[in-house]
């Protein structure tokens, strides 16, 4: 008798889906359903079914909101850190360096622990272990200019910048038919906050075929101002020269070889 009764109460459950399924979506003359079922819509378009889903209300706890928050600031920063640079980077195209440059900000700030999440900004944690970033895949930096270039900045907010001698006819890729270029090396301070005009400090070094450079270049500046993000950015420029229009680069969208080399902040 019990086991009717379970048999019983099963065939009634069935009924009862069948029927609540039937009332939400019924079946059209194509045998195809109509209407709603759970989060998912059944309709016709020309002679066609289609299935949608709706949207459903998803709740975020306040860590996931708080790190959306982040990655969106960390995205604003870079935005920022990409139109100071434009001057520098003028010409070249690569149409990853913001996500890039963003994904890298993000992973140094989110690799801080012992903050909140959602208090920690490029002021508030330690950049410098970023390491170098390359601002054209398309030609990376290391792939043309082989010495190293090391900077630092010190607890007096001086930056200094060192590069070993080198011979340029054996550290420096040339594209063909080019035998001049220049190193650029240039220094940005800024508070990354929009429509801020970032301090600028550059260098300009002659790497041309044929010469050789028996001494170490270092350059230290003054201080640089408190509570500023601070860049250290490398470029190789190439060019022929004419006789009548003077230089011709060949630098191109692709071509444009530049890396970060040091980001990091001055503090009171």
């Amino acid at each position: 008798m019990l086991k009717l009764r379970i048999i019983l109460k099963e065939y009634l459950l069935l009924f009862y889906s069948l029927v609540t399924l039937y009332i939400m979506a019924r079946l059209g003359n194509k045998k195809n359903f109509k209407g709603l079922v759970g989060n998912v819509v059944f309709r016709e378009q020309d002679g066609m079914q289609i299935v949608q889903s709706r949207a459903t209300n998803v709740k975020q706890s306040k860590a996931t909101k708080s790190c959306a928050t982040e990655f969106g600031n960390c995205s604003k920063w870079a935005k920022q850190l990409r139109i100071g640079l434009t001057p520098f980077l003028l010409g070249m195209t690569d149409n990853t360096m913001h996500q890039r440059l963003t994904t890298a900000i993000y992973s140094r700030i989110k690799g801080t622990t012992g903050m909140e999440i959602g208090t920690r900004t490029p002021f508030t944690v330690w950049m410098e272990p970023m390491g170098r970033f390359e601002y054209n895949l398309n030609s990376p930096f290391e792939n043309y200019f082989r010495p190293n270039i090391y900077s630092t900045l010190n607890a007096a907010h001086e930056v200094t910048v060192l590069i070993n001698d080198f011979v340029v006819d054996t550290d420096v890729t040339f594209p063909l038919g080019c035998s001049t270029a220049d190193l650029v090396i240039l220094i940005q301070a800024t508070t990354l906050e929009e429509g801020y005009t970032p301090l600028e400090l550059y260098i300009t070094i002659p790497v041309n075929k044929g010469t050789v450079l028996p001494e170490d270049i270092e350059w230290v500046t003054e201080p640089m101002p408190p509570h500023h993000l601070i860049t250290v950015s490398a470029k190789l420029y190439y060019y022929n020269l004419n006789t009548f229009s003077g230089r011709n680069y060949l630098n191109t969208k692709t071509f444009s070889p530049a890396q970060m080399i040091l980001i990091d902040t001055t503090h009171v």
